[in-house]
């Protein structure tokens, strides 16, 4: 495990709907460019959040066979989640526009 406590932290998170409990381990974007072996050494023990300038940014999470799916619905949640505005103000003009006349 990563042990330089100046570049870590390390969080004990405990999941109530999995009954799972694992570790999370915040790391800097420096600290992966050095560390990066060592960091997928223990990547089935541990999960990272990596930070740049304080604010988060990668999240490394172990890969398994057939995990693809939850990865793409990630995605698709995270597109959702950052274009979240530009679908309110669409949908917004959406609704203002009224009623169509269109009959199917």
């Amino acid at each position: 495990m990563l042990v330089d406590g100046s570049q870590t932290h390390r969080y004990h998170v405990y999941d109530k709907t999995y009954n799972l409990s694992y570790m999370v381990t915040i790391i800097t974007t420096t600290h992966v460019q050095q560390k990066i072996g060592e960091i997928a050494k223990n990547i089935d023990k541990t999960s990272y959040i990596v930070t740049n300038k304080g604010e988060g940014k990668v999240v490394m999470l172990p890969y398994f066979h057939g995990c693809d799916e939850l990865i793409a619905e990630y995605i698709e949640d995270y597109e959702m989640f950052m274009n979240r505005n530009r679908l309110d103000e669409k949908y917004k003009q959406s609704i203002n526009s009224g009623k169509s006349d269109l009959v199917i």
